[in-house]
């Protein structure tokens, strides 16, 4: 999870151009791993994972042909990261984890570049939800990164930010907190306050803010990543669309809807100067402009908008993964505001079947499944599954703080009716 660079990812781009063009002249092999390198981290940073990775594989066998076993490691551990984290294959990116080691033995273990392996397989395992194990190789990364190049250090930084956001996803919302600021502050006194490498962070401060229930500090934070976007990588590129389709949802939650429309607009604008734009692009803008439309009451558009975000999702993801249940909420919830509860029901329980799999049921956001599941399945008369849903929804709501006092009084209101049905002698109806 590198940082991203002062230089527009175009100049960049030039230069590494210019630079392969030379190499190639010479015939210098330990150039031609440098410059593939070089290329392959500007193409991660443009989220061209299939393209770094060709990139990364021909820096590795250039390497590997002059005998340098530095830049094995090195490459070695982005490939790791590339293929299990951002195309997603873990079993081909765990396949390589014993290459990378032998390479690392022959160098006698070194901190900084063992760190860098162990973040790899940490990148690995959070793609695959395995949480807690991201964690673990996480906290054996910044050990090593801690020894060298140092607490202060921009690899520091990365591997606090990376531990916070597996936190934020397993609901220990403190931890990632501490965690979130430690890696904002080292990289603002080594960079300042507006370099574009705190755009991770911004993202990930605003996602704190949600999880605690304060859109309008979330939608300042999603502010700054997109004013910090803007000003570093330009406002066309993938990584604007993911910032805008947070600030809308944060805005709309916020109750400030034109700014959240201004978001989509925005974001649907610079969908049509990419031709390229596939599902997982045109997803979030569309999950978004549901919440936006749903929350402004109009609910039949927003269950439009929302079934075709869940189709996209699917399409990008896969049936079951992880990430589709943000989408199967959203639909969700506008099926019960629309009344039709067994399909409202049907895919809450989707989402909480899929959150429950890779361990996230302590956030929450699965509370709000929960509350949405309970809330459903009272309308439908089902006392014990409505009482089971919202007990567990209101003590995760209790736990997360004051952000969450009126999910908590509304989920209690709820709990009552359920508990009210099953004395009746209605547990559950079909």
């Amino acid at each position: 999870m590198a940082a991203t660079p002062t230089l527009k990812l175009s100049a960049a781009d030039e230069k590494v151009t210019s630079a392969a063009a030379s190499v190639a002249k010479l015939g210098v092999v330990a150039l031609e791993s440098a410059v593939q390198e070089a290329r392959g981290d500007l193409q991660l940073r443009r989220i061209d994972a299939a393209g770094a990775r060709a990139s990364y594989e021909g820096a590795l066998r250039a390497a590997a042909h002059d005998g340098d076993d530095e830049a094995e490691a090195r490459l070695l551990s982005k490939l790791i990261s590339v293929v299990g984290w951002q195309l997603g294959r873990a079993g081909e990116a765990r396949a390589l984890v014993p290459l990378a080691e032998g390479v690392l033995q022959r160098l006698g273990d070194p901190d900084r570049l063992t760190g860098l392996l162990l973040e790899s397989q940490g990148d690995v395992e959070w793609q695959d939800e395995r949480l807690e194990v991201a964690v673990g190789l996480y906290r054996r990364a910044l050990e090593r990164f801690l020894r060298r190049p140092g607490a202060e250090s921009l690899e520091a930084a990365r591997l606090h930010y990376d531990i916070a956001w597996s936190l934020l996803e397993m609901g220990n919302l403190d931890e990632a907190q501490k965690e979130a600021e430690a890696s904002v502050g080292i990289r603002q006194r080594l960079l300042g306050d507006t370099h574009p490498a705190l755009f991770p962070n911004w993202t990930e401060l605003g996602s704190l803010a949600e999880e605690r229930g304060d859109p309008a500090a979330a939608m300042q934070w999603f502010e700054r990543a997109v004013a910090t976007l803007e000003s570093s990588i330009g406002p066309k590129s993938r990584p604007m669309l993911i910032a805008l389709a947070n600030l809308a949802e944060a805005a709309s939650r916020a109750g400030r809807a034109p700014e959240g429309l201004s978001a989509i607009e925005r974001a649907r604008s610079l969908l049509l100067a990419m031709p390229d734009a596939g599902p997982v692009d045109r997803a979030p803008i569309l999950r978004a402009h549901a919440v936006l439309l749903r929350l402004g009451g109009k609910r039949a558009e927003a269950e439009g908008e929302a079934r075709q975000a869940l189709a996209f999702a699917r399409s990008a993801y896969g049936a079951d993964h992880p990430r589709l249940a943000g989408y199967l909420y959203e639909l969700s919830s506008c099926l019960r505001e629309l009344h039709r509860d067994r399909e409202a029901l049907e895919l809450a329980d989707a989402a909480l079947a899929i959150m429950g799999r890779v361990g996230e049921t302590h956030s929450p956001t699965y509370g709000s499944l929960l509350e949405l599941a309970g809330r459903a399945a009272l309308a439908l008369h089902r006392g014990s599954e409505a009482r089971e849903h919202l007990e567990q929804a209101t003590s995760l709501f209790a736990k997360a703080g004051a952000g969450w006092a009126a999910e908590v009084g509304l989920a209690r209101q709820e709990l009552a009716q359920a508990e009210a049905l099953v004395a009746r002698g209605r547990p559950n109806s079909p």
